[in-house]
């Protein structure tokens, strides 16, 4: 409630209010594909479900394609996708965004297990570590503000995006025997690099935005950051099946060391996408308007 008063408050009313007729084709293509492509994402981790998972994600895809052609082409598509053109949203949402959006869903979904599986806590000891993960989430935002303002976004997606990878690589070094201030310093850096990212990845998808425009990279922006969190569970417990093959019905510390590397792998990914940004990229939003030229 508090939320809803605050957005009336604060948020402009950039509605578009001119009547549109309804996009059926376009809502039936790309509820069917988004539905068939999570649910198959979701279902890819059990390995008696990876051939039917397989043939749904395949069906998806093509509807997927099917999708994007008719809204390229329909007069009032339900899905606008003009924010695409925009290289700052293309950056934070659908490329190197996905990819660093897949790093960080999969790391609260590998940790408790590694921490049951292979350190052998039971479920509220393995809580109470995945509570520091995200009190180091909670912590970082209100810094994340002024750390934006300072260094622009650019720069803080690279140097954090760096910090991400390392952090999630870290995370799968870690073993029982690892002191418990260490386990818990890792982890919160863990949490704090993820929240960091995330705020800056959301911001920088409307930085760009033109007001018309707002309701549709909202809408993208959601799409996008749900395929990829189930793509991250998904990624994680792939990783995890790929490095079992040992027969072993309990899963081993290496698995997991290998799931994590991966993970961070695929956040690396990310960064070297992100290079592509214009240094000044968002610099409105992230208060550097006083302190950046217009660009020409």
């Amino acid at each position: 409630m508090l939320g809803v008063l605050l957005s009336l408050a604060f948020i402009p009313d950039n509605h578009e209010r001119l009547a549109r007729p309804l996009d059926i084709v376009g809502g039936v293509l790309t509820s069917t594909a988004l539905i068939l492509l999570i649910y198959a994402l979701e279902r890819l981790g059990a390995p008696d479900q990876a051939v039917h998972s397989a043939v749904l994600l395949v069906i998806a895809l093509v509807l997927g394609f099917a999708a994007y052609v008719w809204l390229r082409q329909a007069s009032h598509p339900i899905l606008d996708l003009r924010p695409l053109r925009l290289t700052s949203f293309c950056v934070s949402t659908m490329d190197a965004g996905a990819l660093q959006r897949v790093a960080i869903s999969a790391t609260p979904f590998l940790l408790p297990l590694m921490l049951q599986e292979t350190w052998a806590l039971n479920p509220l000891q393995a809580g109470l570590v995945l509570l520091a993960y995200f009190c180091g989430n909670l912590g970082m935002k209100s810094v994340a503000t002024p750390l934006l303002r300072r260094f622009g976004f650019k720069s803080v997606l690279v140097g954090n995006g760096l910090v991400v990878a390392g952090s999630v690589a870290a995370c799968g070094l870690l073993a029982a025997r690892t002191p418990l201030a260490v386990t818990v310093a890792v982890v919160v850096l863990a949490g704090a690099a993820r929240s960091l990212q995330m705020t800056a990845l959301n911001t920088l998808g409307f930085a760009e935005a033109p007001g018309e425009q707002r309701a549709a990279a909202a809408l993208l922006s959601t799409i996008g950051q749900q395929v990829a969190m189930a793509l991250g569970v998904a990624a994680g417990a792939q990783l995890l099946h790929l490095a079992n093959q040992h027969g072993q019905a309990k899963l081993s510390a290496a698995d997991f060391r290998f799931a994590f590397l991966a993970v961070a792998v695929i956040g690396l990914l990310g960064v070297v996408l992100t290079l592509r940004l214009h240094p000044d990229a968002g610099w409105e939003v992230s208060g550097q308007a006083q302190r950046r030229p217009v660009r020409s």
